[in-house]
C-alpha cells in the first residue's frame, strides 16, 4: 500500500480592521509588524487577537482560523479620556 501525506501546513487568512485605523496587532502576545487594516496569513488554529492604539482603549478576542478560510475582525476603539 502507498500512503501519501501532504505535509504542507494548513493556513487561513485573518482580516483585522479597527476604527480608527493604524492600531497595532498582537497575536498570542506577539506584536506584528502590520498595522490595521491588515490581512494576515496564519496557520490554522486558535488565537488571541489584541489591538492597541495610543489614546484609545484596546480590545481583544479569541478566534479560530480555519484551513483556506478567511475570518474578518472589526474593532471599534473608543477614545480614552485623561
Amino acid at each position: 500500500a502507498v500512503v501519501s501525506l501532504d505535509l504542507t501546513p494548513t493556513t487561513g487568512s485573518l482580516v483585522v480592521r479597527t476604527n480608527p485605523p493604524g492600531a497595532s496587532i498582537i497575536i498570542d502576545g506577539q506584536r506584528r509588524a502590520e498595522l490595521t487594516p491588515a490581512i494576515l496569513t496564519l496557520p490554522a488554529g486558535k488565537y488571541k487577537i489584541e489591538v492597541a492604539k495610543a489614546g484609545f482603549a484596546g480590545d481583544n478576542t479569541e478566534i479560530e482560523v480555519r484551513d483556506n478560510g478567511t475570518r474578518t475582525l472589526s474593532f471599534e476603539l473608543p477614545e480614552t479620556k485623561n
